[in-house]
């Protein structure tokens, strides 16, 4: 998976899911194989997603985000300048699937059924992030700016 930490979290999942489904467990099989093969498939399945996000993936570097216009006088566009990298300090500081749903929506301008796909989330849980990113990047600006 990566890492130790990924590992042991969907290991743990991989229990939950187990304890749930233990009634379709049968005894004739061993428990092992029968466990073993839902946490293949649950790690498949996180690699498969992280593969998917990996795709959309992107570095605030790589983000296009101008404020200036062509006829601004330097003071002015040092104020923009400075106010960009306010914004930048600010989704730095988000937890990783905020500033991912705020860079998908408003930098890359994907729709959110488009970001439910990328995320392979639903549409309700699509409007839910990206308000409390939002919420979230307004409290880290306010002690920013």
């Amino acid at each position: 998976m990566g890492n130790r930490e990924a590992a042991l979290d969907l290991s743990q999942e991989a229990f939950v899911r187990a304890y749930k489904a233990i009634h379709r467990y049968k005894p004739d099989f061993r428990f092992f194989t029968w466990f073993y093969k839902i946490l293949s498939n649950l790690c498949l399945t996180n690699l498969e997603k992280r593969r998917v996000r990996r795709k959309y993936e992107v570095s605030l570097e790589e983000v296009p985000f101008e404020l200036t216009t062509s006829k601004l006088d330097p003071a002015t566009i040092y104020e923009q300048k400075e106010l960009k990298k306010k914004l930048w300090e600010g989704l730095s500081n988000l937890p990783p699937d905020f500033k991912e749903i705020i860079i998908l929506r408003h930098f890359r301008c994907f729709s959110y059924r488009e970001i439910s796909e990328i995320l392979q989330i639903p549409l309700g849980s699509v409007m839910s992030r990206l308000y409390y990113a939002r919420m979230k990047l307004k409290e880290e600006l306010k002690d920013l700016i």
